[in-house]
C-alpha cells in the first residue's frame, strides 16, 4: 500500500533468481503468472512445499519498495509417463523374437509410487498365440508361425497404485520367410520299352507357403538324359528304353519354388520287358542242288538273335509266295534243316521263305 493518498503503485521489476518453478510479468499488462513447470512434480498427494520470487513496487513519484511474494504448493497425483519410447520392431517367421523393454521406459513423478505393465494389440484384443509378454522383466518373446507374416500394433499400458496410466504404441512386423518344396512325389515307378515320350509318372511337391508354385527339372545325374520332364510329369526322352541293355534306370528330380529354394529326390525307374520279335542276325548266302542228288542244308544257329533272354526260337519255311516248299524238299525245324532229292523236273531257281 502506498500512504499517498491517491498514488498508484506498479511492479517495476520481478526477481526469479532463486525461483523453483517458473514466473513470468509482462509490465505494460502489469500481468505476473506463476507456474510450478514441473518443478514439485515429486510430490505425492496431500504433500505440500513452498517457493517465492521477489518483486519490486513503484509508485507514482518513483519511490520504490522490495518485496517478496511465498507461494505454498500442494502436491497431487501423477499419471505415469512415457520417458523411453519403443521402436517399432522387425520379426521373422520361425525365427526367436525377443524384445526386452528398458527399465526405466515408464516414470512415475509421485515419490514411492510404483507401475505394473500389461499389454495387447493396440484394437484391444490379445496378443497373437505366438507372442507372449512377462509385465516382471518387461520381455516379449515368441516365434511366429510359417502364417505368422504381417504387421499389427502393439499396446504397453503403465499402471500406477492409484490407476492412473500411460500407454505407448508401437508396430512388430513379421516378415515371411520362404521355406522350400516338401518331398517329392512321383506316381509311377514303371514303364514299358521301346516306347519313345512314354509316361513314367506325375510329379507332385507340396510347397508349405501358400500359393507357392513348384517347377521341376532333371539333374545332369543318373541316366537323366534318357528321361525329360513336360508339364509337370516324368517321360521317356526322345529315345525309348532298353530292357535287356538296363532293366532299372535312376534319375535325380528337382523341384524349385518361386524364392530359389529347392529339394531334390532320386527315383527309380523299372523297364518293364516287352517281348521283341527275332532278327536276322546272319545272312544265309544261296545254296545249289543238283537233279537226282541228295540236298542237305542246315540252318547256322546264330542266324537269328532274340533279345529277350531265355526265349526260344521256332523255325518255319515255305516258299517266298507264302506257299509250301515243294514236293522233294522238307525242312525239320527242330534241327533247322533242309533235307531232299530234287527229280529231272524240279530243276530251276527256287526262292524259299525261312521264319
Amino acid at each position: 500500500s502506498d500512504e499517498d493518498i491517491g498514488d498508484a503503485l506498479h511492479i517495476a521489476a520481478v526477481n526469479a533468481s532463486g525461483t523453483l518453478g517458473s514466473v513470468s510479468f509482462n509490465p505494460l499488462s502489469q500481468a505476473l503468472s506463476y507456474s510450478t513447470g514441473g518443478a514439485f512434480d515429486y510430490l505425492s498427494q496431500g504433500m505440500s512445499a513452498n517457493d517465492s520470487f521477489a518483486y519490486t513496487l513503484v509508485d507514482g513519484s518513483g519511490a520504490t519498495v522490495n518485496a517478496v511474494a511465498s507461494i505454498s504448493v500442494t502436491g497431487i497425483h501423477d499419471a505415469p509417463m512415457l520417458a523411453i519410447p519403443v521402436a517399432n520392431q522387425l520379426a521373422a517367421e520361425g525365427t526367436l523374437f525377443e524384445l526386452a523393454l528398458a527399465t526405466d521406459m515408464f516414470y512415475d513423478a509421485d515419490a514411492g509410487d510404483t507401475v505394473t505393465l500389461a499389454s495387447a494389440r493396440s484394437n484391444g484384443t490379445p496378443l497373437p498365440e505366438w507372442l507372449s509378454f512377462d509385465p516382471e522383466s518387461g520381455l516379449f518373446s515368441g516365434v511366429p508361425g510359417y502364417d505368422a507374416a504381417g504387421a499389427f500394433a502393439i499396446a504397453l499400458t503403465a499402471t500406477d497404485k492409484a490407476g492412473a496410466s500411460a500407454t505407448t504404441v508401437f508396430d512388430v512386423t513379421v516378415a515371411n520367410v520362404n521355406r522350400a518344396p516338401g518331398e517329392i512325389a512321383l506316381s509311377g515307378a514303371s514303364v514299358a520299352e521301346n516306347v519313345p515320350g512314354a509316361l513314367v509318372g506325375t510329379l507332385t511337391a507340396i510347397d508349405p507357403d501358400a500359393g507357392d508354385i513348384v517347377a521341376y527339372s532333371l539333374l545332369d545325374e543318373g541316366d537323366a538324359s534318357q528321361f525329360m520332364v513336360s508339364e509337370g510329369a516324368l517321360r521317356v526322352g526322345p529315345v525309348g528304353l532298353d530292357h535287356e541293355s538296363e532293366p532299372v534306370r535312376s534319375v535325380v528330380v528337382r523341384a524349385v519354388d518361386a524364392g530359389g529354394l529347392y529339394r531334390d529326390n532320386e527315383f527309380l525307374v523299372r523297364v518293364t520287358d516287352v517281348n521283341e520279335a527275332p532278327k536276322v542276325a546272319l545272312a544265309i548266302g544261296n545254296q545249289s542242288a543238283a537233279e537226282d542228288s541228295a540236298f542237305v542244308f542246315q540252318v547256322p544257329l546264330e542266324a537269328f538273335a532274340d533279345v529277350d533272354a531265355g526265349d526260344t526260337l521256332r523255325y518255319a519255311s515255305g516258299n517266298a509266295a507264302g506257299g509250301p516248299l515243294p514236293a522233294w524238299l522238307s525242312f525239320d525245324p527242330l534241327i533247322r534243316t533242309f533235307t531232299g532229292i530234287p527229280g529231272n523236273g524240279d530243276s530251276g531257281v527256287l526262292t524259299l521263305r525261312l521264319t
